[in-house]
């Protein structure tokens, strides 16, 4: 594997194939771990999500030899709270710490935005656990994410509740970036 390039997805110079890797990376990752929270038309994001959030600035990715390997998505939620979400590597590319490098990143873009908190949103079934997302509270608290609050996903997302298959919470965490 040659060198990793980090750097934000830029409308100008990304193909319509790599913007359908891309939202292929990220659906499939979410499949594979969320698969039992959905029903089975859900999709992460949408061809054209995915340009949007390009267009707006808000997706950060991994190349690997010109070839889009994984992505995380960043977004500004207030004055001092930045978020990342839709963190996705590829299958083939998983273990080789593409996703903490994307992770840093988003947090380099908050800090250096000025923000003071980054904050993720973990979903998580209500009334079991999914072994995919208790890997994932033990990898962000080992980057030193804490738990801050949970707050039900029909709370935040009253359109798109219907498109759960069970009952899901969003364990929302933070870090402190300074």
């Amino acid at each position: 594997m040659n060198k990793i390039l980090i750097s934000f997805a830029n409308i100008n110079n990304i193909s319509t194939k790599e913007i359908n890797d891309l939202v292929k990376i990220i659906n499939d990752a979410y499949k594979v771990a969320e698969g039992d929270l959905w029903i089975n038309s859900a999709k992460r994001v949408t061809f054209d999500e995915m340009q949007t959030l390009i267009n707006q600035n808000q997706i950060i990715i991994a190349t690997n030899n010109n070839e889009i390997i994984g992505s995380v998505k960043v977004t500004k939620l207030s004055e001092n709270i930045a978020e990342f979400g839709m963190l996705a590597t590829a299958f083939n590319h998983r273990g080789l710490g593409i996703g903490t490098k994307l992770v840093n990143a988003a947090e380099d873009w908050a800090r250096n935005s000025g923000f003071r908190i980054m904050q993720l949103e973990l979903l998580t079934p209500k009334h079991y656990i999914n072994p995919s997302k208790e890997i994932l509270k033990e990898w962000y608290t080992k980057c030193g994410y804490k738990h801050h609050s949970i707050e039900p996903f029909k709370n935040l997302f009253p359109n798109t509740y219907h498109l759960l298959a069970v009952e899901c919470d969003f364990n929302i965490y933070h870090k402190n970036l300074f």
